[in-house]
């Protein structure tokens, strides 16, 4: 179970450094450059996208030395992992390389439907409200959601344990979580509508 969570993991990563290479191929980066690994730049544009969740308290946390500094050690070891990954050929994995293929085409649906559905049929104001109407239900629940990664069933178990016992949820975030996007911000999603959570989480928010 260990093993293949472990892959996935690194398949993310593997995903996430493919992304970012794409964005890196369509314009230089802008932004104070804070520390280079692998011949990679990572600046402070790049703290600012992993701060992306968290834009309310964006400044508050940019302003403070020792959670920059994490933040970044934090960029540095994804970096050093993915570098590592790559030199044993997990970019090469075929279920990295589907992951890969799902991305793009999912990319490319959302740029057709866009520019040929959106753009083209240019929907009006009285056709927006309608839709909203009809859809009020799903559309007006919004949650400030939190979240906490971890590996297994058992972890997830341990996790409602200590928050059972009094841990200050955002701790445990920064110290247990996998999710190396939010875990520094105590595990921030931001505001999000419920019919964007999954089955189970959705039922557990209503609770």
């Amino acid at each position: 179970m260990k093993k293949y969570a472990l892959v996935a993991v690194i398949a993310l990563a593997l995903l996430a450094s493919f992304i970012t290479s794409c964005a890196k191929e369509g314009g230089k980066k802008s932004g104070e450059v804070v520390a280079v690994v692998n011949g990679r730049e990572i600046t402070t544009e790049d703290i600012k996208k992993r701060l992306g969740q968290a834009a309310p308290r964006m400044h508050e946390i940019m302003a403070d030395e020792q959670m920059r500094k994490d933040i970044i050690d934090d960029l540095v070891g994804s970096e050093l992992i993915i570098g590592d990954a790559k030199k044993k050929g997990l970019d090469k994995d075929p279920a990295f390389v589907q992951k890969v293929e799902e991305f793009k085409n999912t990319e490319l649906r959302n740029i057709y439907l866009n520019k040929e559905v959106i753009e083209k049929n240019n929907v009006t104001g009285t056709e927006l409200t309608d839709y909203i109407k009809k859809n009020e239900d799903i559309l007006k629940t919004e949650l400030r959601a939190s979240h906490i990664l971890v590996k297994s069933e058992k972890e997830a178990d341990d996790v409602l344990a200590r928050l059972a016992k009094g841990e200050v949820f955002a701790k445990l975030a920064a110290k247990v979580s996998l999710d190396t996007r939010n875990n520094k911000t105590g595990g921030d999603l931001g505001a999000i509508n419920a019919w964007e959570l999954p089955g189970k989480q959705k039922y557990g928010n209503r609770q």
